[in-house]
């Protein structure tokens, strides 16, 4: 696994935790998702992979499936990585050390806000469902999502009456039947002169309608609203 390291020139940016050691996050989609693998660097140390789901993998500590894995890709030398030290579950009997987050089903992109370091999940649904997700920058470790005892803002498994007061809360959804599409792309806050109008707004899309779709903040919460029609899947 290579080490990705931020730009020498660039400003420190905030992170989503106080290490630094050189990071990699890692994203891929397992059992009965779209095949799926992307690597992002991270400007502080450390690494991820993710999934959906039939053996309830998502809620399942022993196993990396449907799980934010986070490494230290520096400490056992070249070619090695670790769980570091300070992962929330390196001390919980039978979990896998590697796990930072967990309860995510395919999430078809993520990516950090570059001035913020928050850092923005896409996850596709199994059904009728999309949703976007948010892990703040300095949030405690050890997040939930939720899948597969819920999928976006309605219970899975169990099909009704499950409880989703234990997990992260959801910042948009939208079902098949909306019109907006029918599996989400997860996409960027873009900064910069080519569209001062989207600075700090998370922009993402759905590749099914080829549609783009912007999130603003709303009070305590966010609204999305469609941006504009690609015509090509993204």
């Amino acid at each position: 696994m290579t080490s990705l390291r931020p730009e020498p020139n660039r400003p420190p940016r905030p992170l989503l935790h106080a290490l630094t050691t050189a990071a990699l996050l890692v994203a891929i989609a397992l059992l009965g998702s779209a095949a799926a693998q992307r690597l992002v660097p991270v400007a502080d140390g450390f690494a991820q992979p993710l999934g959906g789901d039939p053996l309830n993998a998502g809620q399942d500590l022993a196993t990396p499936l449907g799980a934010l894995l986070r490494f230290d890709v520096d400490a056992g030398g070249r070619g090695t990585a670790r769980a570091p030290t300070d992962n929330p579950f390196v001390a919980t009997p039978s979990a896998r050390p590697e796990i930072w987050a967990y309860g995510l089903r395919n999430p078809w992109r993520f990516s950090f806000d570059p001035r913020t370091g928050d850092l923005w999940i896409a996850d596709v649904g199994q059904n009728p469902v999309e949703e976007v997700n948010l892990l703040r920058a300095g949030a405690p470790a050890g997040a939930n999502f939720g899948w597969r005892v819920v999928e976006g803002d309605r219970c899975f498994a169990p099909a009704r009456c499950c409880d989703p007061s234990p997990f992260e809360a959801l910042v948009a959804t939208y079902t098949h039947d909306s019109g907006w599409g029918r599996s989400v792309t997860g996409g960027v806050v873009p900064y910069g002169p080519a569209a001062p109008s989207l600075a700090g707004h998370y922009v993402f899309g759905d590749f099914v309608s080829g549609r783009l779709f912007v999130l603003d903040a709303a009070g305590d919460g966010f609204t999305a609203s469609p941006l504009l029609t690609a015509g090509f899947p993204v």
